[in-house]
């Protein structure tokens, strides 16, 4: 009987501790991939403390697509790591967005990741670049305002 009531408390606690854990997402669209553009999204840990965020980017069609050079959505940023990445789209497109998960373990800790994005394009003889923005997750990460 005892063991019982041990196990039952013990769900009980990590139900509480999972209850106070939340996740904050963002997404950063509008990214270009191609023969003359690419993108980057950057990602900054503004803590002393270690955090995990799931990065997951998606073409047009909302297909997962993968990061250059890290195989999986989960990324592990140390204390005031600022890390950037590229996403293996080898087609033309101007419609690539990424959302970013961040999992805040404590309702007393406020979300400290910053996130950006920029996308590169030569134009003629020019380099020209345009940041991109997070924005609130939608139904859709296109939007209009």
């Amino acid at each position: 009987m005892k063991a019982v009531r041990r196990i039952l408390l013990l769900f009980a606690v990590l139900a509480l501790a999972s209850a106070q854990e939340r996740v904050v997402e963002s997404v950063v669209p509008a990214l270009a991939y191609g023969a003359h553009c690419s993108s980057t999204v950057e990602l900054q840990n503004l803590s002393g403390r270690p955090v995990v965020v799931d990065v997951e980017p998606h073409r047009a069609s909302g297909a997962l697509v993968a990061i250059a050079g890290h195989p999986e959505i989960p990324i592990r940023l140390t204390p005031r790591e600022r890390a950037s990445y590229k996403l293996a789209i080898e087609e033309e497109t101007e419609s690539v967005w990424v959302k970013v998960r961040e999992r805040v373990p404590s309702p007393r800790l406020s979300p400290v990741v910053a996130i950006t994005g920029a996308t590169e394009c030569v134009i003629g003889d020019q380099l020209r670049t345009a940041g991109r923005w997070v924005v609130y997750p939608t139904q859709s990460p296109w939007f209009s305002g």
